[in-house]
């Protein structure tokens, strides 16, 4: 396993992040991301979606979180970003193999509802065949077609969240890797405030225990914890302390004597393969 986490007893981990080394930059992503979603805005600017998801924290966290999840599916060479929506992680995920001048040995697929026109700037970045969903429930894809699929907050949408992931199971390879990330965290605050407001909110929360159990029973082995997705929080704690070794530490002492993270988090993320079978 190639994640470090924090080694301290107690609550649940938080998500760390990996080094440089291990995983492509974060400030060449986060720019790459941001004229994409400055030449989308231009051609549509009262799209309201990619407005707000194109502001400075959305970006950060969103690359922060392609970091994190990019060793473990680096080696992959045909990849599944299903309901992509505009399709930020396979932007992401072409500009990284280009960075690494690798660019012509993964193939990448995109899904979802939305119309195949939508979004071209990002679409043409990824370089990614595209098709828009007829069914809800069943992909249009061969059984183990793909050695990895992203699923970007998509699981808390679908009407069925198991036939789902048994779907996903079907099109992907035995040890095949599923990145799941920004699902809503069952003890979020900011979900407990939505609904309390009366304002829109994820109607589907899930808690990490859960979240593992479901994989479990879908045919998927968990490869990481299910870890509350805080990268925000961390950042903050390294803007006062300044990134380095003393920022991590009370971090991580800051999860174990205070677990801020768990309702601070709103979402979870969790790495897993394919299983063929258990023992």
């Amino acid at each position: 396993m190639r994640m470090q986490t924090s080694s301290m007893p107690g609550y649940a981990q938080a998500i760390t992040f990996p080094d440089s080394a291990e995983s492509p930059a974060q400030e060449p992503l986060e720019l790459h991301l941001a004229n994409l979603y400055s030449r989308e805005l231009q051609d549509n600017p009262s799209h309201d979606y990619l407005r707000e998801h194109s502001s400075p924290e959305h970006l950060s966290s969103h690359v922060a979180m392609f970091r994190w999840y990019w060793p473990w599916i680096e080696g992959s060479r045909s990849v599944l970003d299903w309901g992509c929506q505009h399709g930020p992680d396979s932007a992401m995920l072409r500009h990284a193999h280009n960075l690494a001048d690798t660019s012509g040995e993964v193939s990448i697929d995109g899904c979802d509802l939305a119309d195949g026109s939508d979004h071209p700037h990002f679409r043409a970045a990824a370089q990614m065949t595209y098709r828009s969903l007829e069914s809800i429930r069943s992909l249009p894809y061969h059984d183990g077609q793909f050695d990895a699929v992203i699923a970007a907050g998509v699981l808390e949408h679908v009407a069925s969240d198991v036939d789902s992931l048994r779907e996903l199971h079907r099109i992907l390879q035995p040890g095949g890797r599923l990145v799941v990330t920004f699902l809503p965290n069952v003890a979020s605050l900011d979900e407990y405030r939505l609904r309390r407001r009366g304002l829109p909110h994820h109607e589907r929360l899930y808690s990490r225990r859960a979240t593992r159990q479901m994989l479990l029973h879908s045919g998927f082995r968990p490869l990481t914890p299910v870890f509350y997705q805080t990268p925000a929080w961390r950042r903050q704690v390294a803007q006062v302390l300044k990134a380095g070794a003393r920022a991590e530490w009370f971090t991580r002492a800051l999860r174990t004597l205070a677990p801020i993270h768990v309702v601070r988090a709103s979402t979870l993320c969790v790495v897993a393969e394919r299983a063929s079978g258990f023992t």
